[in-house]
């Protein structure tokens, strides 16, 4: 009796013939009956093995079909999404393809912000405006620049406006948008 390999995605443990060694059975037809197991969800099984092969599932979620044969035959969630369900990905973070789960979304980093949903990478997180600052991580809102200070663009942190200068307004963008002390006045602190 000729074995064969069993195919990829499947397993063979239970072969009956041991020619060809571990990982082969009879024939084909014999593969969902006495051997060529179809491998689970979050297993892969490359041709003629006689054992599952787990994937890690990390932070990300590839979702293998049954009967893979490889990772790369699973099918990933899709960038914007978490995991299986579908569930779209939170205001102030990004979800790049295959994240598994809202608490594995990435925050949109000090100095941007995120309004919208669905985001699936850095770049969809938007730079902080002039005029505003973004001080945490997963920002959904920049805050508008207190008086005293300035913020250009990108900003996390406020700025105070220099010695010898001050800032009665909200939402300044730069330094020289600071108001010079009026003669007989001093400015001695910052901001």
């Amino acid at each position: 009796m000729l074995s064969q390999k069993c195919p990829a995605g499947t397993f063979c443990s239970a072969t009956i013939s041991t020619i060809g060694g571990l990982g082969s059975y009879p024939n084909k037809q014999s593969q969902s009956v006495s051997g060529g197991n179809a491998c689970r969800q979050y297993y892969y099984c490359p041709e003629g093995t006689d054992v599952e092969i787990a994937i890690s599932t990390t932070g990300y979620e590839t979702i293998l079909i049954q009967g893979a044969g490889y990772p790369s035959d699973g099918i990933i969630t899709p960038p914007g999404y978490t995991s299986q369900d579908m569930t779209v990905c939170p205001t102030g973070y990004y979800c790049p393809a295959g994240t598994r789960s809202s608490s594995f979304a990435i925050p949109c980093p000090k100095g941007t912000y995120r309004g919208d949903t669905m985001g699936f990478d850095v770049e969809d997180c938007g730079l902080c405006p002039a005029g505003y600052y973004c001080e945490n991580v997963a920002t959904t809102s920049p805050v508008i620049c207190p008086v005293g200070k300035f913020c250009p663009e990108a900003t996390a942190r406020p700025s105070d406006c220099p010695l010898g200068t001050y800032n009665p307004n909200t939402g300044i963008k730069e330094s020289r948008e600071c108001t010079l002390c009026t003669a007989g006045y001093y400015c001695p602190l910052l901001a």
